[in-house]
């Protein structure tokens, strides 16, 4: 599939994902079987799940780069990168990415002639978004850079002109467009010009002009936006994974509002606590939102400040991180009762999860007729402290006992606990001793981000010291991906503030909206999930189905999030049954087997059990047996 064509998207003939299925599917790997799911996960370095969403369409790879990085883990063809890399332009309309994919590929080699390639540099010009501020300020400098290029073939633009002289006058106007500004775009576009001044010391009087002209553009424009936006900005602060869609999660609603998905035939309600994807579509006459914006800032919307296509769009740039994304539920494991064993003395906090003080204090279950504890910490394999003899009465409180860990932990150091018991009966046991251990990753991390406590600060100030509202968003930014372990595993968030948080919204506002919200439970059953406490998550969960309409996503979560945890084995068919119930009535078909088949990859030979399998039973078959 040749990229000649000015108009990139009259290339489209195929989903990014289906392109990406169809050629995971025709690779083999060194012996002869298909490349799996698993396996493309491997070789790039991320979760299975992740490959599942991109063949599914529900979620696309941050950029051309992560495109070409599935290319090369499934040893693509040139032509067949070329195809995947067009499907993936097409799905997310992005010129920037197919032009700067063309210039890092050889341009001849691709059969654009300069012409076209100045044409399609115009175009970006005309299509600049505030979006794209950071790639717009690259492609200001590349103008520069490109000043005495002269184009040879132009088609409808006179020849013999300068690159820089069409981009000038051929876009429909006689000056550069200037995208409304970032603080810190002054800076960004001093440097690029300066880098093209460095390479070309001839364009330095073109560049100067240039820089000088743009500067007192957006001189105005930053008067401009002060007065019209007045959005306290975040601080500089990124989450640990990329591939991750933004999300703008409603803090409070006024009036009835109806959301509607890519893969879903039925609307559901927006209710505080929903998350919303960039391209949802809001159904609603009259109402207003609040909101928590994926860059960490809180604004405020009606039904006049919906876009043309009915979707909401934060007031942020290109330069404002993702702060909040769409994690998913659906990606935990399944998990049961086993880990919470209330006569051992299992670690509650810290557990699993980061922290962001160098001293913690340790919290595990009681046991009855304990007469004595000792911990012992590790970093790694070694042993960083010792806690000696400690008397049950001297750190019980109620069910759970407590010590103060008396040293600082270093930053971005695996941490694991210990616990050992005396009995009254002088039985001994250690929670890594036989008949105890479990295969659980309850290690934690110590990562220092003072940045979110300024963000954090912010959200207390825009939405009230300690309100409902604050505590929910807080607890949403808590609970995102912050840190990658160096052992490869899931990604951590501060998931014992988050859990926290949630805890004292519903503690003290339980008549609040938020409290009454079965998004809540459902983003507390997840967070119990992530720090492996089960039977926690299962009541979560049943909370949140109780508070759930029939039919409705949130019921959907809450009950394939209690199959998956729940310590009663004889409901567990029942509620994954549930859960498919629950899809079935809003996804389309085809976005419902791909949940369906999601469950049964998980499932396995369990799968088969399923009332919804009895007449799918060919397809539950391949289902359970497929190792992706």
């Amino acid at each position: 599939m040749a990229m000649t064509q000015l108009n990139f998207v009259d290339a489209c003939t195929e989903r990014f994902g289906n392109a990406l299925q169809r050629t995971r599917e025709s690779k083999r790997t060194q012996h002869g079987k298909r490349v799996t799911r698993n396996e493309l996960a491997r070789r790039v370095d991320c979760a299975p799940e992740t490959i599942e969403k991109y063949e599914s369409s529900s979620r696309l790879p941050t950029n051309v780069e992560d495109v070409e990085k599935l290319a090369k883990a499934l040893n693509c063809t040139s032509q067949e990168e070329r195809d995947l890399v067009v499907a993936y332009i097409c799905d997310v309309n992005d010129r920037f990415g197919i032009l700067e994919y063309m210039e890092r590929k050889n341009t001849k080699d691709e059969g654009l002639e300069v012409g076209q390639y100045a044409q399609m540099l115009a175009d970006l010009f005309n299509t600049a978004l505030e979006k794209d501020q950071d790639r717009y300020t690259r492609a200001l400098a590349k103008v520069i850079q490109f000043e005495t290029k002269t184009v040879t073939q132009l088609g409808g633009i006179e020849e013999g002109k300068t690159l820089f002289e069409v981009l000038v006058t051929g876009m429909g106007g006689g000056a550069i467009p200037q995208p409304k500004p970032a603080p810190n775009l002054f800076q960004r576009i001093s440097q690029a010009l300066f880098q093209t001044q460095s390479q070309n010391p001839r364009y330095a009087v073109i560049g100067l002009a240039s820089a000088v002209a743009t500067i007192l553009v957006i001189v105005g424009l930053l008067v401009i936006s002060q007065v019209v936006w007045n959005v306290p900005s975040a601080p500089s602060v990124a989450l640990a994974v990329t591939d991750v869609e933004p999300a703008v999660v409603v803090l409070e609603t006024q009036g009835t509002v109806l959301f509607l998905r890519e893969g879903w035939n039925t609307e559901q309600p927006v209710l505080p606590g929903t998350q919303l994807a960039p391209a949802d579509q809001i159904l609603a006459e009259e109402m207003t939102m609040r909101v928590l914006c994926p860059n960490g800032t809180v604004q405020k919307f009606s039904s006049g400040d919906l876009s043309t296509t009915n979707t909401l769009s934060c007031s942020s740039s290109a330069s404002d991180n993702t702060l909040v994304a769409l994690i998913g539920t659906q990606t935990q494991p399944i998990q049961r009762g086993g880990a919470e064993n209330i006569t051992i003395p299992y670690l509650i906090a810290p557990r699993a999860t980061l922290v962001r003080t160098a001293r913690v204090t340790l919290e595990w279950n009681a046991v009855f007729d304990a007469t004595t504890y000792s911990l012992t910490v590790r970093s790694a394999t070694q042993i960083v402290h010792e806690s000696g003899e400690l008397t049950a009465d001297d750190v019980t409180n109620g069910e759970t006992a407590h010590y103060a860990l008396p040293i600082d932990l270093e930053p971005d150091v695996s941490y694991t606990v210990e616990i050992c018991v005396t009995l009254q009966t002088a039985e001994h046991s250690c929670t890594n001793g036989p008949g105890v251990a479990t295969s659980i990753n309850a290690a934690f991390y110590y990562h220092p981000l003072p940045e979110l406590s300024t963000i954090e600060q912010n959200l207390s100030n825009t939405l009230g010291e300690n309100s409902a509202e604050a505590l929910y968003a807080q607890a949403l930014l808590l609970s995102q991906p912050w840190f990658m372990s160096p052992t490869g595993a899931n990604p951590l968030g501060y998931y014992q503030e988050a859990i926290a948080r949630l805890q004292t919204l519903i503690a003290d506002y339980p008549d609040s909206s938020l409290a009454q919200s079965p998004n809540t439970y459902n983003l507390l059953g997840e967070l119990y999930q992530r720090v492996e406490r089960p039977l926690n998550a299962a009541l979560a969960f049943q909370r949140a189905g109780e508070l759930s309409l029939p039919g409705s996503e949130d019921a959907a979560i809450a009950a394939l999030g209690e199959a998956a945890t729940t310590p009663d084995s004889r409901q567990v068919i029942t509620l994954y049954d549930a859960a498919l119930d629950q899809y079935a009535s809003f996804l389309d078909d085809t976005t419902f087997e791909a949940q369906f088949q999601s469950i049964c990859n998980q499932l396995a030979g369990l799968c088969l059990e399923l009332q919804h399998c009895q007449d799918r039973m060919d397809m539950c078959l391949a289902w359970a047996q497929d190792d992706q």
